[in-house]
């Protein structure tokens, strides 16, 4: 045999090859197609893939649903690093502004709330002399961002869960709903910025959830608009400024936050500046802020997301699998 017409019947058997190969393969997966070991996706489970996931928590501790009652307990702590002192008058008229500014928050929340047609009643402290106030000193810092990062606040949970009687605040007020408002004496001004420990992806340690509020930081006293935040914090609504750099706040992307930026700058989880005449600014005396759909929608205010939520895959509300869950057992 030539060289050549051994090429020439290498070319042929070759692709001969390939195409058995080919029909063999084709006729197997046609023949577990039709036996149903394998099958096409239908149209439902296609979508679930695209879909964000629903953060799935059927306890979402102290603080569960915004609305009926809800209490507010204020702790005002020292740590190793800042303290109180009540003998002090500066201190003394910073701890009557706290009063004062947890009055306002809790009253604009209940405004919002009728806003979508929610009945909503919130207790907090007035002065010191309320069950609601406490004193206590702990020996670490209170103020440290990694406690909402690592979902820990080991000595403030033991303090809360040994010394304040959270089953009889919730007797007594009839509450659905508890929140810990423990506030630092911070004097810094570029000091560590307020921050929420709250149930998101998995149940914590101790049930009870905390809105750590430092007194000053970012150049300003703490304002009432800083303190609803961080409470609607614990009740699921995420921040609308920054994108989910550690997988805690519903998967929101730089694109959303750019979106939130461009139509929901005056949203409260969004900002806590006062723009209502032009400049950008703290107010002691009121809210100027928006609490817009997106925020009712994971906080349990309404049950449909909002088109945004879907448009940018973020994670769905827990609210949605808890109520179903309670619907369930009811």
């Amino acid at each position: 045999m030539y060289k050549g017409d051994e090429k020439i019947k290498n070319k042929i058997i070759i692709p001969v090859g390939v195409s058995v190969i080919v029909l063999s393969v084709t006729s197997v997966i046609l023949s577990l197609f039709l036996m149903g070991i394998i099958r096409l996706p239908t149209a439902e489970e296609k979508s679930s893939k695209v879909l964000p996931d629903i953060i799935k928590l059927t306890d979402l501790g102290s603080a569960t649903e915004l609305e009926g009652n809800v209490t507010l307990v204020s702790v005002f702590a020292n740590d190793s690093r800042y303290s109180w002192d009540f003998n002090d008058e500066n201190d003394i008229s910073a701890r009557e502004n706290i009063f004062s500014y947890t009055k306002t928050a809790a009253d604009w929340i209940c405004e919002q709330a009728q806003r979508y047609n929610k009945t909503l009643n919130i207790s907090y402290a007035e002065d010191s002399k309320s069950d609601l106030y406490y004193e206590t000193a702990f020996d670490e810092k209170c103020l440290d961002i990694e406690k909402s990062i690592s979902k820990s606040a080991l000595p403030e949970w033991k303090y809360i869960d040994s010394k304040i009687d959270n089953n009889a605040i919730k007797s007594k007020y009839k509450s659905d709903s508890v929140v810990y408002l423990i506030f630092i004496n911070q004097k810094e001004e570029y000091g560590t910025v307020a921050f929420a420990l709250s149930f998101y992806d998995r149940v914590l340690d101790y049930p009870y959830e905390i809105c750590f509020l430092p007194y000053f930081f970012a150049e300003n006293v703490i304002s009432p608009s800083v303190i609803a935040h961080e409470i609607l914090h614990t009740f699921g609504a995420p921040d609308l400024y920054g994108y989910d750099e550690y997988k805690m706040n519903y998967d929101t992307t730089v694109e959303y936050v750019d979106y939130c930026r461009k139509n929901h700058y005056n949203e409260i989880m969004h900002s806590t500046f006062d723009i209502s005449e032009g400049v950008i600014k703290r107010v002691y005396d009121r809210i100027t802020n928006d609490l817009t759909d997106i925020t009712a929608y994971y906080i349990g205010w309404i049950d449909e997301p909002p088109a945004e939520v879907d448009e940018f895959a973020l994670v769905h509300s827990q609210h949605e699998y808890y109520s179903r869950h309670k619907q369930d057992k009811d």
